[in-house]
């Protein structure tokens, strides 16, 4: 599938006449021709970086990461092991979390074209907080664990689409 999208599928709206999400007519840069795109990904980097937001944003990014990926992805299999489920059963909430996943990521990319996105990432790290304060006191029960499942998967990579600009 990568040829075809790489060759069907235009690299921006003004490819095929059409200005992006949310643009104006004033913001828009025609695009650097030309350019090293090393070392244009390295000049936008090194302007972020004077940026407190740009911080914030990297900071949050990484607990993401750690809870997603660090925590729960890397845990959470061993750690139904460790209170007495079989490792299929960790394996099925694992799954069930990427089910949830899709339904919370699709629904995030609606609420992020019409809501603030700084707003929204507030909401799914304080709920992904609490799901994750919930699991020591689930039970340790498939029933328990499910409810952290679907809880904590509509959250899973919810903070991925947003908005550019």
């Amino acid at each position: 599938m990568i040829p075809i999208v790489a060759l069907l599928l235009p690299e921006t709206p003004a490819a095929v006449g059409l200005h992006a999400y949310g643009a104006t007519v004033d913001s828009i840069a025609p695009p650097a021709k030309g350019a090293n795109p090393i070392t244009v990904a390295f000049n936008v980097l090194g302007n972020a970086s004077k940026s407190g937001g740009f911080w914030l944003l990297c900071a949050s990014f990484f607990v993401c990461g750690a809870s997603t990926n660090g925590l729960i992805g890397t845990h959470l299999i061993s750690y139904c092991i460790d209170h007495g489920l079989p490792e299929v059963t960790g394996a099925g909430l694992l799954a069930a979390m990427g089910v949830f996943d899709l339904f919370g990521t699709t629904i995030s990319g609606w609420l992020s074209d019409r809501y603030d996105s700084r707003w929204l990432l507030f909401w799914y790290y304080g709920l992904r907080g609490l799901s994750l304060i919930y699991l020591p006191y689930s039970g340790f029960s498939l029933y328990g664990l499910s409810f952290f499942a679907v809880f904590y998967g509509l959250d899973w990579i919810a903070t991925v689409p947003r908005p550019c600009g």
